[in-house]
């Protein structure tokens, strides 16, 4: 088995479960309620990507989770807040703007990887990246595909059709279509990456990306009728999503890159249809 551990960077849930008391001052503020913790939409909280505090604090969990035996570190939210009243947030340092934010979350990305590698060389390190910014797109969020493969990073891209905006790929609602949505983001992908030399080699041999296993409508894309579509429920619409991998990478010049479609399954409640799954080994109809 490959056990992958995913750590949450920068969102936060419970005040009640600061780690290490000086976290506290690293979380950013409300500019409009006199000072008090800025939350998302959730009702999440989020730390300043810029502080020295948070890499510490992220870096000895890292290390403790190689001790505790994991074989890969799964990084996300390692962006900036994406949702909510993001022109109330005040930033401890400051220092955030929009023109900022891709640079502050290099410097984060980097130190973190050094701060690893220091005493684990080997240990395999992925970031998962909204699905706009894994395409290239800047959605105002600091992540760019290009400076996570040069510090280090595998990169896993957030394909969930549920939070594509109407109209992306030519679709009314991507929603309805997964396969046509996740096929398009994974070409999408390549073909940023490989306009920026960053193709063959670079990629290490595999393609990951994650999809969706949750039923759901979609969240970004409100137009009626606005279906929830059974991507646990219904196995052909969860594989949907995967033969829409596989088959962007048999496409074209993507094919001489020679990639290992690869995929993980996201649910928030971590339910798993075992009518979904094929047995190893077994190819797909």
């Amino acid at each position: 088995a490959h056990i992958i551990c995913r750590i949450v960077v920068f969102k936060f849930r419970d005040l009640n479960s600061l780690p290490y008391p000086n976290l506290e001052g690293a979380l950013v503020r409300s500019k409009s309620a006199d000072g008090a913790f800025w939350k998302n939409r959730l009702g999440d909280y989020y730390f300043d990507p810029s502080s020295e505090d948070v890499l510490r604090y992220i870096i000895a969990v890292s290390k403790r989770a190689i001790r505790d035996g994991c074989d890969e570190l799964n990084y996300d939210y390692l962006r900036f807040p994406s949702d909510g009243a993001l022109t109330d947030i005040r930033y401890p340092s400051g220092s955030e703007t929009p023109e900022l934010k891709r640079g502050v979350i290099a410097v984060f990305i980097q130190g973190l990887s050094r701060g690893i590698r220091l005493s684990h060389s080997t240990i395999p390190i992925s970031a998962d990246l909204f699905g706009y910014a894994a395409m290239g797109r800047n959605p105002g969020i600091g992540q760019f595909p290009e400076d996570f493969i040069r510090a280090g990073y595998k990169i896993y891209s957030m394909l969930y059709p549920s939070l594509f905006s109407c109209a992306d790929f030519g679709l009314l609602n991507p929603n309805t279509n997964p396969y046509i949505t996740v096929r398009r983001s994974v070409e999408e992908k390549l073909q940023y990456l490989l306009k920026r030399g960053l193709g063959d080699g670079v990629l290490r041999g595999t393609f990951t990306a994650w999809i969706q296993g949750n039923d759901s409508g979609s969240y970004q894309c409100k137009v009626e009728p606005n279906p929830r579509i059974l991507y646990y429920s219904d196995p052909a619409v969860l594989r949907a999503q995967i033969r829409g991998i596989e088959d962007a990478l048999q496409n074209g010049v993507f094919k001489k890159l020679n990639l290992k479609p690869s995929w993980i399954v996201w649910h928030s409640s971590g339910l798993y249809n075992p009518a979904s799954y094929l047995p190893k080994g077994t190819k797909e109809r």
